[in-house]
């Protein structure tokens, strides 16, 4: 429990990472990993093209907070 709870933290206190400018060139695997990095859980199923979108779009929403 005290290992989940430090990766929590560890979660909380670090920065969000920045996205790569050019995110179409990431598999649909890699922008869902990185969909995690900044809290938000996109779905494979989606065409690529979409998840970029949503990826871009959660970026955006982030920088203004």
């Amino acid at each position: 429990m005290t290992e989940r709870f430090l990766e929590w933290l560890h979660r909380i206190v670090t920065p969000t990472p920045k996205v790569p400018k050019d995110l179409s060139e990431l598999t649909k695997k890699e922008l869902e990993l990185k969909g995690r990095e900044i809290g938000i859980e996109l779905d494979q199923r989606f065409k690529k093209a979409t998840l970029v979108r949503q990826l871009k779009k959660q970026q955006r929403k982030v920088r203004e907070s």
